[in-house]
């Protein structure tokens, strides 16, 4: 019976060993134009592996057919899938496999994760608010798109240990039924990524794998090994303050991270990222680092010389791991944050000072009466982005991308808001042109 044991045992040591996640990359070639001012520059799949490698996942290793027997698989965005492929991906994962799906790319997995509830929304690129691009640079990409910085709150998503943003340069989803869930969203609810079960396995997607920052791809490749995040979970919070002084007087940007007791954290440093555009182009002029009980604070003293309207460059917080199963690295980037540092001023003479003060008065009385012409202006694009939700809605239903039943449940709730927003406009002696969401209405 020795020899039985034994062998039992080098089984073990065998399949461990060649326990993998495995990275599908055949014919792998980022492509989509999703507008001039946004664009996705992948430098190599090689860079990809050496930087995620780094991290310290050393069990990843490229494929160029789907492997049923891999740990998890991570299929990236453009790739020449055949229909042999996507039929032993969906077998993979209703056997209980876990999948990362990059779909930056309309093609065959399109069908695939439309049988699980999800949509494509053809020709819709993600667009915040705002309207303003950020720059993420990253050893294997350079994204410039729009950030997005919604609260991951679903618990068992492989992005659960915050810091999970992205700067994102794709389409948008509509989730058709309650088994997949939205992890970032639009305004109208159109989904960034989503996340859900599929038989016996998982699905995370997203129309743009790659624009993920560090910490959320970090998370991805974690799950993918073993179906969780193991690295804990880390606070970080950043005050600058004050966000607005006169030129030679200091600015102190503080940072907090708290780690948990046995966490497994060995070393930790912050870096600044200077040499993108709309940064302030100045350094530190002194970084002092303190520790009391879980919490580490690292202070950095800017001392401003001239006057400037810009931000505070992104600040990278590095954190070596010592996990399971290594050494791991860590990195969460923090937001930049907008300062104005004003000219010097000049001392007033007294003989002027009632000038100054009208002027005052004068600017205080335009704020008022600005204010409410801005939120009427805020309403009414609300309210545009609306109408056009329900148009694409109403293409979709007319094309069979969504039954009639979601078709309606979703209008119902765009119309609600909607109405709202046109009370809120009635109250302030403002109204809607909104022949459009009247036909809707009436359909």
């Amino acid at each position: 019976m020795r020899w039985l044991g034994a062998v039992l045992t080098a089984l073990i040591i065998i399949s461990s060993a060649s326990a993998y996640v495995e990275i599908y990359a055949k014919g792998f070639s980022y492509k989509g134009n999703f507008g001039n001012l946004t664009y996705v520059h992948v430098k190599s799949l090689q860079a990809i592996l050496d930087t995620w490698q780094a991290w310290g996942f050393t069990n990843i290793s490229v494929g160029y057919s789907i492997d049923p027997h891999a740990d998890g698989i991570l299929v990236l965005g453009c790739t020449e899938m055949d229909k042999s492929d996507v039929e032993v991906l969906e077998k993979y994962i209703e056997n209980g496999g876990r999948v990362a799906l990059d779909l930056h790319c309309p093609g065959p997995l399109d069908a695939l994760i439309t049988k699980y509830g999800v949509v494509r929304n053809a020709d819709e690129p993600y667009k915040s608010d705002a309207g303003i691009t950020m720059h993420m640079s990253l050893p294997y990409v350079d994204v410039v798109g729009y950030p997005v910085t919604s609260e991951i709150t679903i618990a068992n998503s492989p992005m659960s240990t915050g810091y999970t943003g992205m700067t994102y340069v794709g389409p948008t989803f509509t989730i058709t039924n309650d088994r997949m869930m939205p992890l970032f969203a639009t305004p109208t609810d159109k989904a960034i990524a989503f996340f859900g079960p599929a038989g016996k396995g998982y699905i995370f997607g997203t129309g743009c794998l790659l624009c993920s920052n560090q910490m959320l791809m970090a998370n991805i490749l974690d799950w993918l090994d073993n179906g969780r995040v193991d690295f804990p979970k880390v606070s970080i919070t950043r005050t600058v303050h004050p966000q607005s002084v006169v030129a030679g007087n200091p600015i102190y940007d503080e940072i907090k991270i708290t780690v948990p007791k046995n966490a497994g954290i060995i070393d930790l440093s912050l870096d600044y990222l200077y040499n993108e555009k709309g940064y302030c182009k100045m350094n530190p002029a002194v970084s002092t680092k303190s520790q009391s009980g879980d919490t580490i604070t690292i202070v950095s003293k800017f001392i401003p010389e001239q006057a400037m309207n810009c931000k505070l460059g992104p600040a990278v917080v590095s954190m070596t791991w010592d996990g399971p199963n290594g050494k791991y690295l860590r990195k969460a980037v923090l937001e930049p944050v907008p300062i104005v540092v004003a000219a010097p001023s000049i001392p007033l003479q007294k003989s002027n000072w009632p000038y100054y003060v009208g002027a005052a008065i004068i600017l205080a009385l335009a704020a008022v009466f600005t204010y409410p012409r801005m939120k009427a202006r805020k309403l009414k694009r609300r309210a545009k982005a609306l109408k056009e939700a329900m148009h694409d809605l109403r293409k979709q239903l007319m094309t069979q991308q969504i039954t009639e039943d979601i078709y309606k449940q979703l209008l119902q709730k765009y119309l609600a808001e909607y109405n709202e927003i046109r009370a809120e406009l009635k109250e302030m002696g403002q109204e809607l042109t909104d022949e459009k969401g009247k036909q809707q209405q009436r359909r």
